[in-house]
């Protein structure tokens, strides 16, 4: 039995199932990416000692950093509903089959 979802645990669980769009080797590369560009704006505006370019790589890497604290403050609490409600899909699931489960126990 699959558990009830709203929608932006909906959108977590299909973001997840996507691995070329979840992996954690893309997210990786985009932050690298973001990280490596400010840093090459800042290193520009020291080069040419112009503040403007150093504020515009720092916006970049501070961007990045918000957006993190941003969305892991936001679907933080919706990853462990996520969990939670599968837990209970499957903890129902052994109370209507339990003979489905013992046989397959290693316990002692």
């Amino acid at each position: 039995m699959r558990p009830k979802f709203d929608h932006e645990e909906e959108y977590l669980v299909a973001y997840y199932r996507q691995y070329k769009k979840s992996s954690r080797q893309r997210s990786i590369v985009q932050e690298a990416i973001t990280v490596a560009v400010g840093a090459a704006f800042f290193a520009l505006g020291y080069i040419k000692n112009d503040v403007t370019w150093s504020i515009i790589g720092f916006g970049l890497v501070a961007y990045l950093a918000l957006k993190g604290l941003i969305s892991g403050t936001r679907y933080n609490g919706v990853m462990s509903s996520i969990i939670e409600k599968y837990e209970d899909a499957l903890q129902a699931e052994d109370k209507r089959n339990p003979a489905k489960h013992d046989s397959t126990s290693n316990e002692g």
